[in-house]
Parts: C-alpha cells; structure tokens; sequence
C-alpha cells in the first residue's frame, strides 16, 4: 500500500477534525498510528509537498491543503466502496473513455486518524468510558488483511462500529471522530 497515500488520508482526516495546520509531533504521531516508520516521513511529505497536498510550514509541520476542485463542467463520481473489475471502463453520451483511480491508502490512513484520536481521547476518560475507549480501540487495532473474505471485512467494520457506538454513548464529545470513523468504515460495511 502507498504510504503518501495512507498519510494523506491521516492528514486529510484530521484536518477535517479542524486542525489543518499540524505540528512536526502531530504528524509523526499520525504517522505511527498508521505504521509508518518516522525515518520514512522526510520523503512521504516531500512527496505530498511536491502534489500540492501539504503546505510546509516554517518551523515545522504541515499545513493540510484543501483537495482541488473539479474543473467546471466536469463530472464527479464519489465511488467510495465502488468495485470495479480489471478492464472496467467508464463512459456515457459522449464520453470517450475515463481513468478511475482508488486509493486504499486513503481509507487506511482515515483510520488511522480515527486510532490517534481514540488514543489521545483516553487520557480524559476514567471507568467504563475509558474501557469502551480501549475496546473500540483494540477493535480497530484488529483489522483483517487486505486479501480477507468481504464477510471478515464486513463484520470487523460492524465490530468497530459498535464499539464506538457503545464508546459515543458515554462520551458525547468523541462525536466527531465517530463520524470520520464511519465515513472510513463505509466502503467496509458496503463490501
């Protein structure tokens, strides 16, 4: 899997949490969350620099670009948890042809993302709040191989989403980062 793919995906989903600028620390801790190698993230970022995806920022860190608008007049397809076999082809009136590129590096870093905010949020929780916490976290932590049957997918994306569920229950401020765990569970459950 493309690691600059699956930092982006971390990246892109924190900022959506409202922290577009993100501290050196921040980002390795991302970084770590996603199992990428600290040695590694000099050129992972060089890499997302260079794609206008980050914004170095003086001092440290990055700042987390906006993802590019689609030209006027053109056609936007969100085909999360989409399947498309080998040869798959888009077209319509008028359309000669189309590139379809999906990135599982995305999906992942977002989970990443999810499991960085799950541990930070750990710190303030006492009793059964911080053991749904640690039991939301352990079920994502347990994430089947890519090459999984979609019935193991399907039912570690459940079990994620009902300990977070169970986790939002008890503590209302982890909202925010139930709802990017779902938008990143989506193409899971759909599978």
């Amino acid at each position: 899997m493309d690691q600059a793919a699956v930092l982006l995906g971390a990246l892109r989903a924190k900022a959506r949490l409202g922290a577009a600028r993100l501290s050196a620390a921040e980002v390795e801790a991302l970084a770590d969350a996603a199992g990428i190698d600290a040695a590694a993230l000099p050129a992972l970022v060089t890499r997302l620099a260079e794609a206008n995806a980050v914004r170095l920022v003086w001092g440290g860190g990055v700042e987390v670009l906006p993802e590019p608008e689609a030209p006027a007049g053109s056609v936007v397809i969100d085909a999360r948890g989409a399947q498309f076999g080998a040869g798959a082809t888009l077209g319509g009136h008028g359309t000669t042809g189309a590139t379809i590129t999906l990135s599982a590096g995305i999906t992942a870093g977002e989970l990443a993302a999810v499991l960085h905010e799950l541990r930070a949020v750990q710190a303030g929780l006492t009793g059964d709040t911080a053991e749904s916490a640690k039991a939301a976290e352990a079920a994502l932590r347990d994430r089947p191989p890519p090459d999984a049957p979609d019935d193991e997918k399907r039912g570690w994306a459940k079990r994620v989403m009902d300990a977070l569920t169970t986790l939002l229950s008890r503590a209302p401020q982890v909202k925010a980062v139930v709802d990017l765990a779902e938008k990143a569970l989506k193409p899971f459950l759909a599978a």
